[in-house]
């Protein structure tokens, strides 16, 4: 099943986010204005990857909208990459332009993760669900780093279904990659990083140094990242960039565009990029949470 193809194609084009509502036979579209909204973080390795051409299994539509029903009941509106997101390549673009707002002006963003779902249970202590979430494939991409510090409401389906875990604590955002989020200073209203570290955030920082944040698409990490920074990113000039060696240009254009530059990424030991005067700098950004201390200091970035 999939939504309407060209309803998709005309808000996109608007620059609106589609929101899209299941009645029971048929997807239908909405804009995003006119109700609250759930956005569904996954990874593609549980069978939910998709585009809005190709569309999702029945069975796989009518679970999300379940879920989403029992969070939002008198709306049941949802925004999910797989169904929202193109594959024609400017509609795409224009769909990872608006992914930042999607997740940050969403009433919830529901985690759906295979392990998450079979391992976690109400009754499961909240010390060990924190530690599953923190080892669950969800955890490993940098997207989902992205949808979750941006998220107003971060839930995690369990067993019995939604649960958010201590919404407003610094606990909402254990299971992130902070080692990520402490290099990039990133910001986030509400998040661990605004708050003191507690010895849970502490144990958590300590079993991140084995779990790395990846993408499927390694030139799409600059894109997930750059809408977390408290710098504010061009994303449209990052996007404008394409062909060979996508990936370095994007990384040299964003560091050029962060200007001051967190000098761990110069030392600690990860690929490099093979561009002129460039050879500093990281191939990839979420390798510098291993083996570093974290430090304020920065250095300029100027060409």
């Amino acid at each position: 099943i999939r939504p309407p193809v060209e309803d998709i194609t005309q808000f996109l084009s608007e620059g609106v986010i589609p929101m899209l509502f299941y009645d029971g036979s048929r997807l239908h579209v909405r804009k995003s204005i006119t109700g609250p909204y759930v956005t569904i973080s996954h990874v593609w390795a549980d069978g939910m990857g998709s585009m809005t051409e190709v569309g999702l299994p029945r069975c796989v539509v009518e679970r999300i909208s379940g879920l989403v029903t029992s969070l939002l009941p008198e709306h049941g509106s949802f925004w999910i990459d797989s169904l929202c997101i193109p594959a024609e390549g400017e509609l795409r673009k224009k769909a990872i332009k608006l992914m930042a707002s999607t997740y940050r002006d969403a009433a919830k963003v529901l985690v759906i993760d295979a392990d998450i779902r079979t391992t976690c249970s109400e009754s499961t202590p909240r010390e060990e669900a924190l530690l599953r979430i923190t080892f669950s494939g969800w955890n490993k991409w940098v997207w989902t780093l992205q949808e979750g510090l941006l998220a107003r409401e971060l839930w995690f389906e369990f067993i019995e279904g939604p649960v958010t875990i201590d919404q407003g604590s610094p606990s909402l955002h254990l299971s992130l990659d902070m080692r990520l989020a402490q290099a990039l200073s990133l910001s986030h209203p509400g998040s661990a990083a605004e708050s003191p570290m507690s010895e849970e955030m502490m144990f958590n920082i300590e079993a991140m140094d084995v779990v790395a944040n990846s993408t499927t698409k390694p030139e799409d990490e600059t894109l997930a990242v750059s809408s977390i920074l408290a710098t504010q990113i061009n994303l449209d000039a990052l996007l404008s960039i394409t062909g060979e060696d996508v990936q370095q240009k994007r990384m040299k254009a964003l560091l050029i565009r962060m200007h001051e530059i967190p000098v761990v990424l110069t030392t600690v030991r990860m690929s490099r990029l093979t561009l002129l005067k460039f050879s500093w700098a990281p191939r990839a950004l979420t390798a510098a949470m291993h083996g570093w201390q974290a430090t304020e200091a920065t250095g300029t970035c100027t060409c």
